[in-house]
């Protein structure tokens, strides 16, 4: 994942859902080290093509579209990956927070390989930095006050670092956590190996 590619991948999603208004796409990441990177080639590519980027800062890519009533009709992008620490990737996301379909990805891959995005935007996007994981994490315990998860424990991968505040959340919930951290003998996608650690 070079920063070129990504910056075709912003393009190609700004021209593909263009729409009589601006598009405006919000960005999360992990905490691999390219995040920084890419998250500005990304918003490089959509600001060229007049589309809008909202950056949010580490956050998982569940926490992006739920929470903030005013992303309602935004796309969502969120730079994460389960491969290896040293590997990233592109997660998209539709209005209402599901994965795109088949057919729009494939479209979108047709875009990026290549390169047709149609007429050079005539107008740059703007580029803003929106809100960040703490803030949504305030957002998220208001809206459930009555939620409670005592006498539970769980067990958290947290991943690459994108879901920092989650054992913040669940703790302030009354759940009883245990963090681990993704690797190759132990993760979410061994649940033997996590239930007997």
């Amino acid at each position: 994942m070079t920063p070129e590619m990504v910056v075709a991948i912003g393009r190609a999603i700004a021209a593909f859902f263009k729409t009589d208004t601006s598009v405006r796409v919000v960005i999360g990441k992990d905490t691999r080290i390219s995040g920084d990177m890419l998250e500005c080639a990304l918003a490089a590519g959509l600001c060229s093509m007049g589309a809008d980027a909202c950056l949010c800062g580490v956050l998982p890519p569940r926490e992006l579209p739920p929470l903030q009533p005013s992303w309602s009709m935004c796309r969502h992008c969120c730079l994460c990956s389960h491969n290896p620490y040293a590997d990233n990737g592109i997660k998209v996301f539709d209005v209402n927070g599901f994965k795109l379909s088949e057919s729009v990805e494939q479209e979108l891959e047709k875009r990026i390989l290549k390169e047709r995005h149609g007429s050079p935007s005539p107008v740059v996007g703007r580029c803003d930095a929106i809100m960040d994981a703490w803030t949504i994490m305030e957002i998220f315990c208001d809206a459930v006050p009555d939620l409670s998860l005592d006498g539970l424990r769980i067990v958290l991968d947290c991943s690459h670092g994108a879901h920092f505040s989650a054992p913040d959340v669940f703790s302030r919930m009354g759940a009883e956590i245990f963090v681990l951290s993704i690797n190759r003998t132990v993760s979410t996608s061994m649940p033997v190996r996590l239930s007997a650690s």
